[in-house]
């Protein structure tokens, strides 16, 4: 709001309009130009991002984060392992299938799901109650993690309570999820094997994070980072 209407002409026009951000409850505001170098298209893969040391708020932890400073020096836990000195088990070994695949297979899903909804848009008049805005909450199960939890679901025949449990959600929730996905594997003719062995659960699954997802927080971290400096 502090340059609303003000032309940016300048990196100094930039900086002293957050600067001067304040609120009634006594918020300052400390700005200044970063001017380093910073490489685009920076690749970050699902371990490196399960890697990070973040604690999720309990009000939307996939909005509300903070990201604590690396250990430095301090002595890690042992590869794969968590703090606690328990196994970890990565995704790909939980669905079967590898990083780059599961984010293929989320992405063609997304898409399918979206041609749907403008074949029935263009299906229906513009009037139709279907289509106007809805009140309430908005969905707080990401589209990725209900692929996951359908994938695991198919894979490891893990009942709804477990997946509501390790996906921190309800089995509400994950039943909608469940009826949703299968639908639109059936239609994308994709076949989720079972596992013989299914491997040793870990104590809680992250939320996924999709190459988009990653995109933006690295527009978010380089926005902070000029925000602080």
């Amino acid at each position: 709001m502090n340059w609303r209407g003000r032309p940016l002409t300048s990196h100094d026009v930039v900086i002293n309009s957050i600067a001067a951000t304040t609120t009634r409850t006594g918020l300052t505001v400390q700005a200044r130009l970063d001017g380093n170098s910073y490489p685009t298209g920076v690749k970050v893969s699902n371990a490196q991002m399960a890697a990070l040391p973040v604690s999720r708020h309990p009000f939307h932890g996939d909005w509300n984060y903070t990201l604590h400073p690396a250990a430095g020096h301090t002595a890690g836990p042992p590869a794969g392992h968590d703090r606690e000195g328990r196994p970890v088990v990565a995704l790909s070994e939980l669905t079967g299938l590898a990083p780059s695949d599961l984010d293929q297979l989320i992405a063609e899903l997304a898409a399918l799901r979206q041609a749907q909804r403008e074949q029935r848009a263009r299906s229906h008049p513009a009037s139709d109650a279907r289509h106007k805005p809805r009140s309430g909450r908005p969905p707080v199960f990401p589209f990725p993690d209900r692929v996951v939890a359908t994938v695991l679901h198919l894979r490891l025949s893990l009942p709804d309570d477990t997946l509501a449990y390790l996906l921190g959600t309800s089995r509400t929730t994950i039943r909608r999820a469940l009826t949703e996905i299968r639908d639109l594997l059936d239609q994308h003719e994709y076949h989720i094997e079972p596992a013989t062995a299914p491997p040793g659960l870990p104590a809680r699954i992250p939320p996924y994070v999709t190459p988009d997802d990653r995109r933006r927080e690295q527009d978010q971290e380089s926005m902070l980072i000029f925000c602080k400096r």
